[in-house]
Order: structure tokens, then sequence, then C-alpha cells
């Protein structure tokens, strides 16, 4: 009965259909997997962050919801700005640098919907990340077509 099994299941996995079930679910589960683009010093990056203070263009005293009430950012390496419960801006994050000591983020984004609401994007330049602690970071960029660029994020 054990070698009547055997040859089944043989008989079974060396099947066209066999082998297209198996290489379609390899297929969905690679996809599926969400991979880090954060080295282990910076994965608490993950999830929401609250804008509480902006600086941009030559003003030190913007309101820091311009940019959004949330961001989000996902293991998969996009983002999601979300303002009024509704997603105003989402793409992609590109790693540019990552060391012990600087990580630097460039937003690449994929869909803006401006609608009728006046706010202010992140910049498509290199954006460097400071950490005060993981519950704290600032972001800035050097320079931006505006002027200076900041952002000071706290978690949700």
């Amino acid at each position: 009965m054990r070698k009547l099994w055997q040859k089944f299941f043989v008989k079974t996995l060396k099947s066209k259909h066999m082998k297209k079930l198996a290489f379609t679910f390899i297929i969905i589960l690679t996809a599926s997997c969400e991979k880090n683009i954060f080295d282990e010093n910076y994965r608490y990056l993950y999830g929401d962050w609250i804008p509480v203070q902006l600086f941009s263009g030559i003003s030190y005293d913007t309101n820091p919801e311009l940019v959004g009430d949330i961001i989000q950012i996902t293991k998969n390496g996009s983002y999601a700005i979300i303002q009024d419960e509704k997603k105003v801006e989402s793409g992609k994050i590109s790693v540019e640098s990552q060391t012990k000591d600087e990580l630097a983020l460039r937003f690449i984004a994929n869909e803006i919907d401006f609608g009728d609401q006046f706010f202010i994007r992140l910049p498509s330049t290199s954006v460097y990340v400071e950490s005060f602690s993981q519950d704290s970071i600032y972001l800035h960029a050097k320079a931006v077509d505006a002027g200076y660029f900041a952002l000071w994020l706290k978690r949700k």
C-alpha cells in the first residue's frame, strides 16, 4: 500500500497541472512577503507618524497639518499621507544611504490627490532622518526649490 501511495504521489507531482499549481503557489507566496527596507537600526520607523512641527520655505511657523494628519511607513517600502481620513499622497521610499549614523531617503510619489485641499508635499530630494527617540524623528532636506524643509514627527 505504501509503495502504491508513493507511486501515486510522485506521478501526481510530475504532472503538468501539479507543476503549474506549485509554481503559482511559490510566486504568490514570494510576492506576498514584505521585505524590510531598513536595517535593524531603523526598523522602528515603520508605522504611523503624526506631524508635530513643520519648517518649509522661509517660514518657521508653518502649520504641520499642511503635510497631512498621518504619515504611514510600511515594511514593503511604501508610504502614504492621510489628511482628513483620505489618502492624499502615496508612493515608494528609496533608501539612498543607510549607515549606523545616517539615513537618507527619497519619497517617490506614485499617486497624488490634490482635491480641494492645499497641502505641502514631502520633497522629492534626499531627506535625512534624525532620531530623538524611537517615538520622535526629524526629517530634513538640505535644500529644496522653496528653500528649507524639515518635519518633526511623533509616533501615533
